[in-house]
């Protein structure tokens, strides 16, 4: 896009758009400017053949996809995690108070540390299947593999993940008992 046509639509709707985003989504997250901002790389990104006919109605049109895509994106991440924990038969984290935010961060603490473990492949087919939402045919349509390659992977990926999650549990709850009893001898 013609970098005078982008400034001009940057200055001319930025504060505007910043503000109808706020008003709709909230303060965050997401921020409402890293939303116009994203909004502004996508129309740079535009190879027009013709000029936006309503170019404000183009840009909060635009602006609110994002937004939709990052809740989108936000509710994939949580029901990965409320997966794996009932995998792993433990119940989904849903109250909100601070042991549940220090036990939250722990078990997603946990959980990166497990997938960091993960071999290369196992990673690409999990952020595929579970963060991006794709199919096993588009995900093999991507990759090259075979979709039952990608439905067994995916399968062992998941025991894994859970397994390793219910081996710290009980290194965690082992601790807890130690330093529990350790408190009753002094």
């Amino acid at each position: 896009m013609n970098s005078l046509l982008l400034d001009s639509l940057f200055k001319g709707y930025r504060l505007e758009l910043c503000q109808k985003v706020r008003n709709h989504f909230g303060s965050g997250p997401p921020d409402p400017e890293d939303i116009v901002q994203q909004t502004f790389m996508k129309v740079s990104e535009l190879q027009l053949q013709k000029p936006i006919a309503n170019p404000k109605a183009f840009l909060f049109s635009l602006a609110k996809n994002l937004c939709i895509d990052h809740f989108r994106q936000q509710s994939r991440h949580e029901k990965l995690v409320d997966n794996i924990l009932l995998e792993a038969n433990l119940d989904a984290i849903e109250q909100v108070s601070a042991e549940t935010i220090m036990l939250r961060d722990e078990t997603l603490a946990q959980l990166d540390k497990s997938v960091n473990s993960l071999n290369k492949k196992q990673k690409i087919l999990l952020r595929a299947s579970r963060i991006e939402g794709l199919t096993y045919q588009q995900i093999s349509e991507q990759t090259g593999y075979s979709t039952s390659d990608i439905c067994r992977t995916l399968h062992l990926t998941i025991e894994k993940l859970s397994s390793d999650f219910l081996e710290q549990e009980s290194q965690t709850d082992q601790y807890s008992t130690n330093v529990s009893l350790s408190r009753k001898r002094v």
